[in-house]
């Protein structure tokens, strides 16, 4: 087991996909004004300071059907909001789709994503990033329906997030983060989500919201968590009864917190867990029999 100074999740800042690029080989078409490249899964598209309509138009006269990657950012551009229409790939799905608001733009601009946004991508997808969104305007996420394959969903940076309470059925999801956000609510039941890792570092969490959010968890039976990241928030002490209520649970990160005191039988696990993360807790006393099962 290794308890102590471990680093930090790293939020993603940047548009990152590490996907392997070909470079022997070339596009089949003209994606401009968007980068295309082949990836070791086929073409990867980035749109970078394009207009909604411009990557509309791109995939009206553009035939592949079958993407690796399509990603959507933005850094300074003055948008009112991010509106993303219906079918907005034209005939085209991906397995990656990343969505980034403006990152340098504060407030953070408004999503709007129709409903049918992707929906050729519903049974095709197995990732979806959104980042730098203010989600005042975008009630729900009604966009993720019929995602059925998708197994990571990264939100990130995001304001006003209300609408993770009405995260739709994904029944693939194995991993969730939402990092560094605002306005989180409880989330739904998630069956039949087989739910491994959960991020929620960042989120400006404080005792009572952290237990509400892990009890929201906890309500889905079908959770089978083994990684937990609560670092970077305001908790000041152990949430102990909802970590063990995760009995794969076997690395869980609290790093960056305001916990002056681990209580006794705070950190007692009913079940072994390998990597526990304490560093920058503001810890100062730790009682006795702070520790076991780890």
């Amino acid at each position: 087991m290794c308890v102590g100074i471990l680093g930090a999740a790293k939020t993603v800042d940047t548009m990152n996909f590490n996907k392997k690029v070909n470079r022997a080989e070339t596009c089949p078409e003209d994606y401009s004004p968007c980068s295309c490249s082949v990836a070791s899964g086929g073409l990867k598209i980035v749109c970078s300071e394009v207009s909604v309509q411009d990557v509309i138009d791109v995939f009206n006269r553009t035939t592949a059907r079958d993407l690796d990657t399509f990603g959507l950012q933005w850094t300074r551009t003055p948008l009112e909001s991010v509106t993303i229409p219906a079918d907005f790939l034209g005939g085209s799905r991906a397995k990656l789709i990343g969505v980034y608001c403006p990152s340098k733009v504060v407030p953070r601009v408004p999503l709007r994503m129709d409903d049918n946004a992707f929906r050729l991508s519903r049974d095709y997808a197995d990732t979806f990033l959104t980042f730098y969104c203010d989600f005042s305007q975008q009630l729900d996420l009604e966009f993720l329906v019929g995602f059925n394959n998708l197994v990571i969903l990264e939100i990130g940076l995001a304001t006003e997030l209300q609408a993770i309470g009405r995260l739709p059925t994904l029944p693939a999801l194995t991993t969730l983060h939402v990092m560094d956000s605002t306005g989180l609510v409880e989330f739904p039941d998630l069956t039949p989500s087989i739910l491994k890792a959960l991020f929620l570092n960042g989120n400006q969490m404080n005792d009572t919201m952290g237990v509400k959010l892990l009890d929201s968890i906890i309500a889905t039976p079908t959770v089978q968590l083994s990684t937990l990241r609560l670092n970077s928030n305001r908790l000041t002490k152990i949430p102990t009864q909802q970590i063990n209520s995760f009995p794969e649970l076997q690395n869980l990160y609290l790093d960056d917190n305001e916990i002056p005191v681990l209580e006794t039988g705070s950190l007692s696990f009913l079940f072994p867990v390998s990597i526990l993360s304490l560093s920058a807790a503001s810890i100062n006393t730790i009682e006795p029999n702070t520790f076991q099962g780890v």
